[in-house]
């Protein structure tokens, strides 16, 4: 009975949770995200450091801002760390960098209490069939060209350059400015 209350105050005196993520995320490895954050609930601070974190995909950020809502509703706080440039992009893409709290790195994280921190690492499993190098490039590309072409679209509609007519389409993952007849 001692343990159990033991373990009881030492849950309830818990200052932060740190959850670091290795390698690459996709929807492969959502239901394991969800799992975990949610073991993140009783902290009143939630790190993600996503310092070794080399990709996300769209589930992965639903994931992420799912956590965002859980430790909100609770009235805790979540703070993202260490965002490499592509995962910084997506999310100044997707426009969730204005609701998320982000810092550099642990550094610039609130400090906490060492002994009432929890940490938890949650590597990858290899993602099957992964790109080889020039075919990454080759993905990048087309993401360059697509918010290149996007940019392009939105400042000729901000400029009243484009008619009813105009329109986007995705194709093979790039987006293409196409007029209809």
């Amino acid at each position: 009975m001692r343990s159990t209350e033991s373990r009881q105050a030492t849950a309830k005196a818990l200052s932060a949770f740190v959850i670091r993520l290795e390698g690459e995320f996709d929807v492969a490895e959502q239901e394991r995200l969800t799992d975990a954050f949610s073991i993140a609930t009783s902290a009143p601070l939630v790190v993600l450091d996503l310092e070794k974190t080399d990709f996300i995909d769209s589930s992965i950020l639903r994931c992420i801002a799912q956590l965002r809502t859980d430790t909100h509703q609770r009235g805790a706080e979540l703070v993202l760390v260490g965002l490499n440039s592509q995962v910084s992009r997506l999310f100044e893409v997707t426009q969730l960098d204005r609701i998320f709290t982000i810092r550099r790195s642990m550094a610039e994280a609130p400090e906490v209490d060492g002994d009432s921190l929890r940490r938890l690492t949650i590597q990858s499993r290899p993602i099957r069939g992964s790109l080889d190098e020039s075919a990454a490039n080759d993905a990048g590309y087309l993401l360059d060209r697509s918010q290149e072409q996007a940019t392009e679209l939105h400042q000729r509609r901000s400029a009243g350059l484009l008619d009813s007519g105009d329109r986007v389409v995705a194709r093979n993952s790039a987006r293409l400015m196409t007029r209809t007849p």
